[in-house]
């Protein structure tokens, strides 16, 4: 609930809208309480006098919030609330019981002093403890499907319902040895002995965090997780997708899987694990690895789908099936890869043959490149940056993108949606497609007299006559005269010019404008007119104005406002009289 109903706010409050969905009351000039995102969040000492007169306003989310501090601690006091709310969010008290509404529907109570808390209501469904320290008992017959229960250290005693679905327990105590029977997702604390515990027949997703594993019980679960585990034997582990997050190999693993996703591993340099080990994924049709320290070889037979991102040891694939790869900052030296139909690689990887099989996307930074057709004909996404190249051809692609390529003069693509052009100082012939529906130019001073094809989106830095359908941006132009006509028209940082717009500009947006003229505004069609940051104008509206926005300007004058009937009367009235929120000049960054 975003808003509190007028016919039941008392009459000694009024509102405060700002920033977005955010509400304030206040009573007497003091603050009571406030809205943001559904919850309306007060201190407790304001609960009281609230709940005094709760039925005057429409409430059914809560938030009750106060400050521990550890040098002054508050005096610790039970809570309980009445009031007949569904969602409740309890932080930082200092409130060892804690009694609660039979309507809640969602609870979270977080860092909170609580020692023992039992739910039984009836229609709670998800339940969220966190960080608090002193809770040893947490007893739940509500018939919930959700539960966090994390960072709770003292915990001794947890009891849970059949009807959950989904629990997580990071970095808890784990005070159970078997778990309810539909459970669904389960993510376990750091535990010594996983065998010892009993685990649900039909698991979708396990996570286990922080565990050393010399173990594992065979499992029935779709998905594994494992988050900075430690393996210390070869064990054998079984599930359609299996993650390994920041782990360590004392040895290495037997898997058998559909997917495998590795980040961030680490492999021992004991004398049980090579210092570049060898890794066998077996049957895994898509494999992910990424800064996996440690890897020298995959074998990888069934993989179809390969990404391989900074494995700086990693020089050896043998994966003949592949059809899809991902090649950043790994440089593959020996492969078997050979029936490519999409890619994705950079120059800092070994540009092997194979990429002529397919189509798909190349990144190059601070090399020399050699841009032949052949090359370039299969892409269909080109991003060159800081690259050594006179001339580029480009027949068919989607997006091409150049950025500080010092010595590039020549570019001709036949084909392709967007194009981007960013401090190219000695390009000098281009040619572009009809097809482009977007173009960015900026810093180019050679090929701005060259017409450019017309698109959806415009982007440049220098002053000419301009047409797209739906948006012209130009940035940083002085003294000059610009022709723009598209639906909107941002301009940032003009000065001194003159804008004519065409008949086709409905919104206008400006920002950092000095003493800029707009040219047919008054006939034009524009409907809404932005203006931030400017100042040295006077503008006479079109009678199509419907929305106007003036923040943070000086000396902007608005000639014939209050003549703009489809503008709200009270806008009218205080633009007609130059009431805008005006920065002070002192403080004006165009001034």
């Amino acid at each position: 609930m975003n808003n509190l109903p007028k016919q039941k706010l008392p009459k000694n409050c009024l509102l405060e809208v700002h920033n977005g969905p955010i509400i304030t009351l206040y009573r007497n000039d003091e603050w009571v309480f406030g809205f943001k995102n559904e919850f309306i969040t007060m201190h407790m000492q304001d609960l009281k006098p609230f709940i005094e007169k709760a039925d005057q306003y429409a409430v059914e989310n809560i938030r009750i919030i106060d400050f521990i501090n550890p040098e002054e601690p508050a005096e610790p006091s039970n809570f309980s609330i009445s009031l007949s709310v569904k969602k409740l969010i309890l932080q930082d008290l200092n409130c060892p019981i804690i009694e609660l509404p039979n309507s809640l529907e969602e609870l979270t109570i977080t860092n909170c002093s609580v020692t023992s808390l039992q739910l039984n209501q009836s229609n709670l469904k998800k339940v969220i403890i966190e960080q608090c320290a002193d809770l040893k008992t947490l007893i739940i017959t509500s018939p919930i499907i959700e539960c966090e229960a994390v960072y709770l250290k003292s915990l001794q005693t947890l009891q849970l319902p059949n009807s959950l679905y989904s629990l997580k327990l990071n970095n808890s105590s784990l005070p159970i040895k078997s778990f309810p029977p539909n459970l669904q997702y389960l993510s376990l604390p750091s535990i010594k002995q996983l065998t010892q515990l009993e685990f649900p027949q039909h698991l979708k997703e396990l996570n286990i965090n922080s565990c050393f594993i010399v173990d594992l019980p065979e499992l029935n679960v779709n998905s594994i997780i494992f988050f900075q585990c430690t393996f210390a034997k070869k064990i054998f582990v079984k599930a359609n997708s299996i993650t390994l997050n920041g782990c360590y190999f004392v040895s290495n693993l037997d898997i058998d899987c559909d997917s495998i996703f590795i980040t961030g591993c680490t492999t021992s340099t004991s004398s049980q694990v090579d210092t570049l080990i060898e890794y066998n994924t077996n049957n895994a049709k898509v494999v992910h690895i990424s800064s996996f320290n440690g890897i020298n070889k995959l074998i990888a037979h069934s993989c179809k789908e390969l990404k391989l991102v900074n494995n700086s040891q990693l020089s050896e694939v043998d994966a003949e099936c592949v059809t899809s790869l991902q090649l950043i900052h790994t440089n593959i030296t020996k492969t078997t890869i050979n029936n490519l139909e999409s890619f994705d690689i950079d120059n800092n990887s070994y540009l092997p043959q194979f990429y002529k099989k397919g189509s798909g996307s190349l990144r190059l930074e601070k090399c020399k490149f050699d841009c032949n057709s052949q090359i370039l004909n299969s892409m269909i996404d080109i991003s060159l940056n800081e690259v050594d190249v006179e001339s580029i051809n480009i027949s068919t692609c989607k997006g091409a993108r150049f950025y500080n390529c010092p010595t590039l003069k020549t570019l001709s693509i036949k084909e392709a949606e967007v194009v981007i052009l960013v401090n190219l100082p000695l390009l000098q012939s281009i040619s572009l497609p009809k097809s482009l529906k977007n173009i960015v130019i900026n810093n180019c001073p050679n090929i701005i007299n060259i017409p450019l094809p017309f698109t959806s989106s415009l982007t440049v830095d220098y002053n000419g006559s301009f047409k797209a359908s739906e948006q012209i941006q130009i940035r940083r132009v002085n003294e000059h005269e610009i022709t723009v006509d598209s639906y909107c028209v941002q301009l940032e940082d003009i000065s001194n010019s003159k804008v004519i717009l065409g008949k086709n500009v409905h919104v206008i947006i400006g920002v950092g404008l000095n003493n800029v003229s707009f040219i047919n505004l008054e006939e034009s069609n524009v409907q809404s007119f932005d203006l931030s940051m400017s100042n040295n104008m006077s503008l006479t509206f079109p009678q199509s104005l419907t929305l106007i926005n003036i923040i943070g300007c000086q000396s902007v004058l608005c000639t014939n406002i209050s003549s703009c009937l489809l503008v709200p009367e009270r806008i009218r009235k205080d633009y007609s009289s130059n009431k805008y929120e005006e920065i002070p000049k002192d403080k004006c960054v165009i001034c």
